[in-house]
């Protein structure tokens, strides 16, 4: 994510009520201001919104500056401040900056310029900070990595790579089964890159159709198509400078895979319906649940796009592939829904916990954490059972163990099944990696029960 000073609210705090106003206007072309008379109105206004910057004189009646930076950093202390004050002794700026403000600035202030450029650096220091937080959160605060990842050798293997090509340049192609962490792995590379102060940016190409993946990419000019009412930029150039994810790259057409190639090779793009070539400078990570070189055997995907982004391939395994993480991960998201609810501290009792290792996870880490949190807001105890984990679970480890399915019950699932992806297919028309989005199934599960309904999701395109 990329540090934008414009993102951030302001509060000048200052009786006097004409440097109020100068400061206020000046500062107001670029950050989003507030203004309040008295150290009681700033605390009323802190209290009522979000801000993460107080610049605050320190002489004022009443309450004072550094009465207001104390009551500031007791219950905000998050929030930045900034003392501009022409009275304060020596002792009380010092008093100040012990109390918490980070910089100080005398009146008159000569130069608004370089009030502004202090206030940027205050709060890009502030953004650092916040950074290195999330990405603790994100990477789970872990010496070894991610408990969200695991701590199977398959996964230490996998994050060690990372660590060695994150920091480089190098074009990624991410490959792995639908719902193994494709794009929070992207994030964790970015995260890890030269690039991380600089925005990341996804997309996920099998989603949209191609005339609207080309615009939402390259950006379009307006009056290039209907609907295109005004000029926008694509994600190349809002990545400018970052890293653009294109996850399931290979469900686009060779048209596309075209024009996407030559962006790669020239590090130019022309938006639709423009005449201008425009520089981009991104670091690309690609990602697929799809062979891609089956695909381009097959002649869906190009084979020079392939080998221009197999440059790095990592292989991300899939849950069932390494079940002794599956309990560290399950708890790890446990303790996120309690926190997320509100809800007392919960723990897997020990059937549970067998039938979580046992099952197949077909939808990996999507479907873990999507069951977890069923099983947690059903939960009325303070043990996860087998019966709070979602249905399916009881019924093949229950039901499905004694069943003995007859003809008819077969023909009346199947045709059900029928009726359901037909029905999802056609609202979505024909997209399946949509259909297998709202199924709550993984892709490949999808393409294989459409194959055995003979159901062809390519009648369904253009649909409604």
């Amino acid at each position: 994510m990329k540090f934008n000073a414009g993102n951030y609210r302001l509060l000048l705090v200052d009786d006097d009520v004409a440097a109020l106003e100068l400061f206020t206007e000046y500062l107001g072309s670029e950050f989003r201001v507030d203004a309040a008379s008295s150290a009681q109105e700033a605390l009323d206004k802190l209290s009522a919104g979000e801000y993460h910057l107080v610049i605050t004189d320190l002489v004022m009646p009443g309450m004072d500056g550094l009465q207001l930076i104390e009551a500031i950093k007791d219950k905000w202390e998050d929030i930045a401040i900034i003392v501009i004050s022409g009275q304060a002794t020596v002792r009380t700026a010092v008093d100040a900056m012990k109390a918490g403000a980070e910089e100080l600035v005398m009146k008159p202030v000569s130069d608004l310029d370089l009030l502004a450029i202090l206030i940027r650096r205050v709060l890009h220091k502030k953004w650092l900070q916040s950074e290195n937080r999330r990405l603790n959160d994100l990477l789970g605060n872990d010496e070894s990595g991610s408990k969200i990842l695991g701590s199977s050798k398959e996964m230490q293997n996998l994050l060690s790579k990372i660590n060695k090509i994150a920091p480089l340049e190098t074009t990624i192609l991410l490959t792995g089964e639908t719902g193994v962490g494709k794009s929070f792995l992207a994030q964790i590379i970015h995260e890890k890159s030269q690039r991380r102060e600089h925005k990341f940016v996804s997309i996920n190409c099998g989603a949209l159709t191609e005339t609207l993946l080309e615009s939402t990419l390259f950006g379009h000019k307006r009056g290039a198509f209907t609907g295109a009412v005004k000029d926008k930029i694509g994600l190349f150039e809002e990545a400018n400078g970052g890293t653009l994810f294109l996850d399931e790259v290979s469900e686009t057409s060779g048209s596309f895979q075209v024009k996407l190639l030559n962006a790669i090779e020239r590090g130019f793009i022309r938006n639709v319906g423009g005449e201008k070539e425009i520089s981009v400078d991104v670091r690309l990570i690609f990602a697929t649940n799809r062979d891609l070189r089956k695909a381009v055997d097959e002649g869906s995907f190009r084979k020079d796009l392939f080998f221009r982004i197999n440059v790095i391939n990592l292989q991300i395994p899939s849950l069932k592939e390494r079940k002794e993480d599956i309990l560290m991960m399950a708890k790890v998201f446990l303790h996120e829904v309690c926190e997320k609810y509100n809800l007392p501290k919960l723990s897997f009792s020990q059937k549970a916990s067998q039938i979580l290792r046992e099952n197949k996870w077909e939808g990996n880490i999507r479907e873990l954490k999507n069951s977890i949190e069923h099983a947690a807001v059903m939960c009325d105890g303070d043990k996860i059972l087998p019966e709070h984990l979602p249905d399916h679970f009881n019924q093949e480890n229950d039901t499905f163990e004694c069943l003995q399915e007859g003809d008819g019950y077969k023909i009346a699932r199947e045709n059900f099944e029928r009726i359901y992806f037909e029905n999802l297919l056609r609202k979505n028309r024909g997209n399946v990696t949509i259909t297998a989005r709202d199924s709550g199934l993984a892709r490949q599960c999808v393409y294989r029960k459409l194959e055995s309904l003979g159901i062809d999701p390519q009648k369904h395109r253009g649909a409604n």
